[in-house]
């Protein structure tokens, strides 16, 4: 074992799927450098087998989230540090792995209420991702949120929540740029005009009947990074199947509850969507203007940070769309878009498998079906509800005034 002042390069990053913003970590001297790895205990045995057995061709992530017995020993090693394998051979072509500390993040844990931290200070580990990734500190926090109200207050016809909670999602997502954050409000206000029956026309039952039809979930452990999991599927088995307009309208007051916790919007959400029971009387619906809607507020108004879109069993028809529909995607977005087919060990390449259902492969035991079928299901989503309502009846009530929408010129 030896120490180097080595620092890791930044083309590690495509290579290990980690669209984090961490400049500094990649500029840094290495905790520990180890070349021909060996030692007396099991846990460093298997480690240094497996990782010299598979380079060069060594899946990165697969080693990474690998967590089934038995190799729960080195599962626990991989789990606090990243593992990289140095890019240059700076002595005799020897191949040198690196060790840093914290690359996985904290172990997941499971949240006894997964929405009781609506606007709650943020944690110590979001705190440090915030500064890291979103430049966020108290003083530029500050700076911000002045420059971003005296814009929007130019904005003609223009009413907004003078709430520095609600303005700073919109900040956050824009990595603390007043100027992005003002045009995204003004595209998010645009859009919630132009399409009042996502918006505007929301019912309260919407993420009941959601729930009831067995939609999606959202899982009660975050992922590693800190992340909220939302699955939706399609449910072919109902009578009366839900369309992709239900669908949009059941995820909405999802993503009103997730905006209201600080770790959220600077972690962000990862997204799972089963398309196993996927029908043509679901496809109907995928029209151009659908299509269309659901890039803009994708891209251009939503202010939760999305870090992966990860599709299963996904069909012909669907790949044929995506097709066409990237090419009006940012490149940022495509990055993060994944598609799996039947393939769950993909998955649990990006998401390890105890943040997930049994149904994907997962050791939660999540059963939507129970879920759908609970006799007080109103009752138990009823703080949540009241949340829900809140957010979305005080954001309806600003907006541009009638006749004054903008035009958006990006698709």
């Amino acid at each position: 074992m030896r120490i180097h002042p080595y620092g890791c390069n930044f083309s590690l990053k495509a290579a290990k799927h980690d669209d984090d913003d961490d400049d500094k970590a990649s500029g840094s001297a290495p905790l520990v450098v180890l070349n021909s790895l060996s030692g007396q205990g099991k846990h460093l045995k298997l480690m240094a087998q497996m990782l010299q057995n598979m380079f060069p061709t060594i899946n990165w992530i697969t080693v990474l989230y690998l967590c089934a017995p038995p190799t729960a020993a080195l599962h626990g090693i991989l789990w606090n540090f990243r593992l990289t394998i140095h890019p240059r051979r700076p002595r005799g072509g020897k191949i040198f792995f690196v060790l840093r500390p914290g690359h996985a993040g904290r172990s997941p844990q499971l949240d006894s209420n997964p929405f009781s931290s609506a606007y709650a200070e943020l944690s110590e580990q979001a705190r440090k991702v915030a500064e890291r990734e979103l430049r966020e500190t108290p003083e530029r926090k500050k700076e911000a949120i002045g420059e971003l109200k005296r814009l929007l207050d130019q904005e003609k016809d223009l009413s907004y929540p003078d709430n520095e909670f609600w303005l700073v999602k919109f900040l956050r997502k824009c990595k603390f740029y007043p100027e992005s954050a003002f045009e995204m409000i003004k595209k998010y206000f645009t859009l919630k005009a132009e399409y009042p029956d996502y918006f505007t026309n929301w019912k309260h039952t919407y993420l009941e009947d959601f729930i009831k039809a067995e939609l999606g979930v959202t899982m009660p452990r975050r992922d590693h990074k800190g992340r909220r999991i939302v699955i939706g599927r399609i449910n072919g088995n109902m009578e009366n199947p839900f369309s992709i307009n239900d669908f949009i309208s059941g995820l909405y007051p999802l993503f009103e509850i997730f905006c209201t916790e600080s770790d959220t919007q600077v972690n962000g959400i990862v997204v799972i969507i089963d398309l196993k029971e996927l029908s043509l009387k679901h496809l109907k619906h995928l029209t151009p203007s659908m299509i269309q809607f659901l890039i803009r507020y994708a891209q251009y108004c939503n202010p939760l940070r999305v870090k992966g879109i990860h599709i299963l069993n996904e069909t012909s028809i669907i790949d044929a769309t995506y097709t066409i529909a990237k090419n009006f995607l940012t490149e940022k977005l495509r990055d993060r878009i994944y598609f799996h087919g039947n393939d769950l060990q993909s998955l649990h390449e990006y998401i390890p498998p105890n943040c997930l259902p049994k149904f994907l492969g997962g050791t939660i035991g999540v059963d939507l079906h129970k879920m759908a079928q609970t006799a007080d299901l109103s009752e138990k989503i009823a703080p949540i509800m009241n949340v829900v309502h809140k957010e979305i009846s005080e954001i309806n009530s600003y907006g541009y005034g009638k006749g004054n929408v903008i035009e958006i010129t990006h698709f």
